[in-house]
């Protein structure tokens, strides 16, 4: 959801693991898929189990999901009557709205507890469970974010990198 009064864009990357499985360690997430949506101000959406098998996800499997958001375009700061305002300079049309992903967990079809983190915390799958599904997480992100002509730096801040 966009509780914002600005454009975000939404990455979703789903994942299986044996998150809470009795007698062990949690293993490393498993990356199955992506998905990226433009909400508008105030507006949620949800991906349906259609949405995720459009995207290669195994619904079989325990699922889980990550998000990341970032405002579409810079949001300035102060405010929006033009006055002038004592914020440094280097301030002004930061991505105030970065800053933000959370994880939710997904079980028997009904959305779990949402937790929020900021980028620095974040990171994309480890190639420890699969090798390469660092990067297959970022390109699925990049050409997502490119099919939906936004920025390529949009994701930046959370460690995706798109050419």
């Amino acid at each position: 959801m966009n509780p914002v009064r600005v454009p975000q864009a939404v990455a979703t990357l789903v994942y299986s693991s044996r998150r809470g499985s009795l007698g062990g360690a949690e293993a490393p997430g498993v990356f199955h898929g992506c998905a990226v949506r433009v909400l508008n101000p105030h507006v949620s959406i949800a991906l349906s189990r259609g949405d995720l098998a459009d995207v290669g996800v195994p619904l079989q499997k325990p699922l889980y999901t990550e998000y990341i958001w970032s405002p579409v375009e810079k949001v300035r700061v102060g405010p929006s009557d033009g006055r002038r305002v004592s914020y440094r300079r280097r301030n002004r049309g930061r991505r105030l709205a970065d800053g933000l992903g959370g994880r939710v967990t997904v079980q028997g079809g009904a959305e779990g507890e949402i937790t929020l983190a900021h980028p620095s915390l974040f990171s994309l799958p480890s190639n420890v469970a699969v090798a390469g599904q660092k990067e297959a997480a970022s390109d699925c992100i990049c050409q997502q974010v490119s099919t939906l002509g936004l920025s390529r730096n949009l994701f930046k801040e959370f460690g995706v990198g798109c050419p």
